[in-house]
């Protein structure tokens, strides 16, 4: 089986929505790699992380690196009781069109992601281009709506299927190889796998890290020949498995090995198991060791598990290749095991429970409190912020919520560190009684997404002409209008010296959308004539930054000067390119026409005076200075980008024929839509246009050789 890179899998993509499960939680990795590195995760503004309640208590009482300061502000995080652990590993990112998807064993950990010997899958959806996994991301959805979430975090995941409507997709039922996802919340995963495995499973190979104390999987599988493979000096399998009967008789093996890769030692934390059968083999990967809360209880009365099983594969599947990749395996012997700890953490449940404690936007804190409140007297919020002293609120009853307003200085912390807050409920008694914690909700800040997403896209858009022209592409294709507006508000690209960013040949798709999802006539109009006032005062702004810096141009300055001429051609062509579309066998009136000839003449008019900044003043400037060769190599990675441009542009007025626009007269009659003596698309004006444009851009291509 290949080896999966998570790290690389996950620099691929970006996503709105990420929906996570795990086990344990690196607050330190999380927030200070995977939000700030992987793509996958930072352009996300809807992000909710699912931790077992252990773990999550862990992270509460965490000092330093170890502690959250972006939980509840940057992120919802969720703690799940259940019997035993929640222990899913489970990543869902999606956005409108697409999805990546990983199952495996690796817990969201520096060691889960890059150090430990884990078994993995990750799978991608892309509207419309590959569906073939659409039921995987789906049930993963519906797995997600189902885990115990406060109210906010119910929201934020009702939030990804209303905003990715494929994820809500009914779907065939499956084929009979096809990749299934299996959790245990209604039945225990052993025996949805054995039916799924089919009739004739004569044997199963087992790959685990934990086990129970004493050997009652055997007893449960004696019907089938078993070979367990696990670490060597690291398992918790205790010295009972190897006195079983099963076990000394030779029918049942064990193989303890090691996980080592160019010499470095890698621990044992994958779960796999394989059933064989007569016509066909099942894997199933994922989070559950070879236990009994794992493979034969629900969440009532062990783990929260989850696998990946694939079913279908040919008889002469492999396992040892995939379970002792490094074939050091030995039989196991009683000095090969491991100390029988399963580390993980077991907490009690509280008796009176605090469920969520969100700030709203108006400055009150809410809670959702369950548990022993009939016997209240008095019942406090207690409120701390890193090292500030705790504040203490009296909460009132509103509905089944209780509340507490907040004093101004409290919300302003809370909205600069992530805090956490307790209820205690006092008695007739004297006795108080004590709820356990909670990251406080920030709701002003969770609920800015939008706008987080748009800020980074600038930020994104602001590196290089590539990933300018890759935002605006995006955002084109989402149709978000009132986010384009804002994107050119807010994109203001600085002529500097800062080197050009280096990532690659970036794939550059039309601007124009294509295919069933293109928009023309008249909404195609409608939208390109909302985004004028904004598109020109983004051109305007820049070509007047290109005038100021094209006398006294550097070298250095280059990178970041084409930058801000890609910009604005990618601009222009955005804008006729919805133009034509929104003429495309229109009829207008007179009056609608001018005002379409007239928006065309802006963009064009504004092209022809970049292009003369360029080729008539900054490249002179440059070539005074004695800088122009040493500039030319850092020119003629922009040329080709700016042929193709304008290639495009030069069409435009036979694009526009044969769009056939049509224009009604008073008396009610449709003509072919005229152009007129002073019109810039008139056939005389728009040759000497054409022309000129060509001249510049061999003037552009001869400087650069």
């Amino acid at each position: 089986m290949a080896t999966l890179d998570l790290i690389n899998e996950l620099r691929r993509g970006r996503f709105d929505h990420v929906l996570l499960a795990t086990y344990n939680f690196s607050a330190d990795f999380f927030e200070g790699y995977c939000l700030r590195s992987l793509d996958a995760f930072r352009y996300a503004d809807n992000v909710v992380a699912f931790v077992d309640h252990g773990i999550y208590a862990k992270l509460i009482a965490a000092e330093g690196r170890d502690r959250p300061k972006l939980a509840g502000r940057g992120y919802y995080l969720n703690p799940v009781s259940c019997h035993g652990v929640f222990h899913p590993k489970v990543y869902l990112f999606t956005n409108k069109r697409q999805g990546l998807l990983v199952i495996g064993s690796c817990n969201l950990s520096k060691t889960g992601f890059t150090n430990n010997a884990e078994f993995a899958g990750s799978f991608r959806f892309d509207l419309g281009k590959d569906q073939t996994h659409g039921r995987l991301f789906a049930d993963v959805y519906r797995w997600f709506t189902r885990l115990d979430a406060s109210e906010s975090v119910s929201q934020a995941i009702e939030a990804a299927g209303q905003d990715c409507g494929w994820l809500r997709t009914t779907h065939d039922a499956p084929t009979a190889s096809e990749p299934r996802f299996l959790s245990n919340l209604d039945e225990p995963l052993w025996p949805q796998l054995r039916v799924l495995a089919g009739d004739g499973i004569s044997k199963c190979t087992a790959l685990s890290p934990y086990f129970d104390r004493q050997p009652k999987l055997i007893d449960e599988l004696d019907d089938l020949g078993l070979h367990i493979y696990s670490e060597r000096k690291a398992t918790t399998m205790t010295a009972a498995w190897l006195e079983h009967p099963s076990v000394v008789d030779g029918r049942v093996q064990i193989t303890l090995t090691r996980y080592d890769e160019d010499g470095h030692e890698r621990g044992l934390h994958a779960k796999a198991v394989v059933l064989h059968g007569a016509d066909a083999c099942l894997l199933a990967y994922g989070s559950a060791n070879f236990t009994t809360p794992a493979l034969f209880a629900t969440p009532n009365t062990g783990n929260c598990e989850c696998v990946l099983a694939i079913p279908g594969l040919p008889v002469e599947f492999d396992a040892r290749a995939s379970f002792d990749p490094t074939e050091q395996g030995v039989p196991a012997v009683v000095d090969d095991l491991g100390d029988g700890d399963d580390g993980f953490e077991h907490v009690g449940a509280s008796a009176l429970r605090l469920v969520e404690l969100c700030l709203g936007k108006a400055g009150e804190f809410v809670a959702d409190i369950r548990g022993a409140l009939e016997a209240k007297s008095r019942v406090m919020l207690v409120i701390e912020v890193a090292d500030h002293e705790p504040a203490r609120l009296e909460l009132r009853t509103a509905g089944e919520k209780w509340s507490a307003r907040a004093p101004e200085a409290l919300v302003q912390r809370c909205a600069r560190l992530s805090a956490v807050g307790h209820v205690e409920l006092g008695s007739p008694s004297g006795d108080t009684l004590v709820s356990n914690s909670v990251f406080v909700h920030v709701i002003a800040q969770l609920d800015a997404g939008a706008e987080r997403r748009l800020v980074r896209r600038v930020q994104v858009a602001l590196e290089s002409a590539e990933q300018f022209h890759a935002e605006l592409v995006r955002l084109l294709e989402d149709g978000e209008d009132e986010q384009l507006v804002r994107f050119f508000q807010l994109c203001n690209i600085t002529i500097s010296g800062r080197p050009r960013l280096r990532r690659g040949r970036l794939a550059r798709p039309s601007l124009a959308a294509e295919g069933k999802g293109r928009v023309m006539g008249r909404r195609a109009r409608a939208l390109a004539l909302s985004l004028h006032a904004a598109a020109l005062d983004f051109i305007d702004r820049h070509r007047t930054r290109l005038a100021r810096h094209a006398r006294e141009p550097t070298v250095e300055g280059v990178p970041t000067f084409m930058h801000v001429v890609r910009a604005i051609f990618d601009v222009c062509d955005a804008q006729l390119q919805r133009m034509v579309a929104g003429l495309d066998q229109q009829t207008l009136r007179p009056e609608r026409w001018k005002q379409c000839r007239d928006f065309v003449a802006a963009y064009l008019m504004r092209l022809e005076q970049v292009m003369e900044i360029l080729v008539e003043v900054y490249l002179p400037s440059l070539a005074e200075r004695d800088d122009l060769e040493r500039a030319a190599p850092e020119l003629r990675i922009d040329v080709s980008a700016l042929r193709e441009r304008s290639q495009v542009m030069l069409r435009l007025r036979d694009d526009i024929e044969e769009a056939k626009p049509m224009v009604s007269n008073e008396l009610g009659q449709r003509l072919r839509a005229p152009y007129f003596r002073n019109d810039l698309l008139n056939e005389a004006r728009w040759e000497i246009w054409r022309s000129g444009m060509i001249r510049s851009l061999q003037r552009l291509e001869a400087s650069c050789r």
